[in-house]
């Protein structure tokens, strides 16, 4: 369950992101919430166990180096903005990381499906959702990269070439080094998250709503709203909300600091009722 609402809600919030770094994070609480679930699944059944970890451990792997290619490519494309080599690049990685027919990400895919094939608990539906998450995701990721303007007069340099190397390593290893076949599945939600991504750039101007905004770090963001419903600002309209509430020029406030702790304080206890449940 945890697994689920980790994938659910992390591909959710990260779709409504306005910053590629948070993008990126929020793919990979998505992430993390499917290797929770599948992890789940293999502790209940322990005669798939060791094929099902094997298979997690690549994905994970796998999953581990294309998104920091792309955590790191972000300052890229902020030193050189929009540029041919620097986008063919990026949609080669972002390509592998949703999965595309004949890329690492088909593979490990492949492999985690044919671990939890035999699974008392179906995971289909979820890997399909996280198959379109994160093309959704990515979708947004490429969409906000391309807004950066255009700039000639840097042209690549030293760190450029670092982070080429970086990229084709991670585009070529995980091939080499794991044990992903190469595979041809995935067409079909690749074709279907393509006519969904296309249909929404082009009307999406036209839609009756718009899209709501939530601020990176959410659970901070909900700390700091119930501290002040308690003390009575809220209810009175002296607190204003804002994506920038808990942001200030030094940095987040030492309660916000506290939230976090108290967010996996409150992760654990959840955990650990779950596992002390009866059934």
């Amino acid at each position: 369950m945890v697994g689920v609402v980790g994938t659910c809600l992390g591909t959710l919030a990260g779709l409504v992101q306005h910053s590629p770094r948070s993008v990126l994070a929020y793919s990979s609480i998505a992430k993390m919430g499917l290797i929770t679930a599948v992890f789940g699944t293999a502790v209940t059944d322990p005669d798939a166990a060791p094929a099902v970890f094997i298979a997690l451990a690549v994905f994970a792997m796998h999953h581990l180096m294309l998104k920091g290619t792309l955590f790191l490519g972000i300052g890229e494309w902020r030193r050189h903005g929009r540029s041919p080599w620097l986008t063919a690049v990026t949609l080669v990685l972002i390509l592998a990381m949703v999965g595309a027919p004949f890329t690492s990400g088909a593979g490990a895919k492949l492999l985690l499906d044919g671990a939890t094939a035999g699974s008392e608990h179906d995971l289909a539906w979820l890997f399909g959702f996280s198959a379109l998450g994160t093309l959704f995701l990515m979708a947004r990721l490429l969409w906000l990269l391309m807004q950066q303007p255009a700039r000639d007069d840097v042209p690549p340099d030293a760190a450029s070439a670092v982070w080429l190397a970086l990229a084709t390593s991670a585009i070529v290893l995980p091939l080499v080094l794991l044990p992903i076949p190469l595979a041809h599945s995935g067409l079909a939600t690749l074709a279907v998250g393509l006519a969904i991504v296309v249909a929404f750039v082009v009307y999406r101007k036209r839609l009756p709503f718009r899209l709501p905004s939530v601020p990176p770090g959410d659970f901070v963001y909900l700390y700091r709203i119930a501290r002040e419903v308690r003390s009575g600002r809220f209810m009175r309209g002296g607190f204003r909300l804002s994506r920038h509430t808990l942001i200030s020029p030094h940095g987040l406030s030492l309660s916000a600091r506290y939230a976090g702790a108290l967010t996996w304080l409150l992760l654990f206890l959840l955990i650990l009722t779950m596992t002390l449940l009866p059934g």
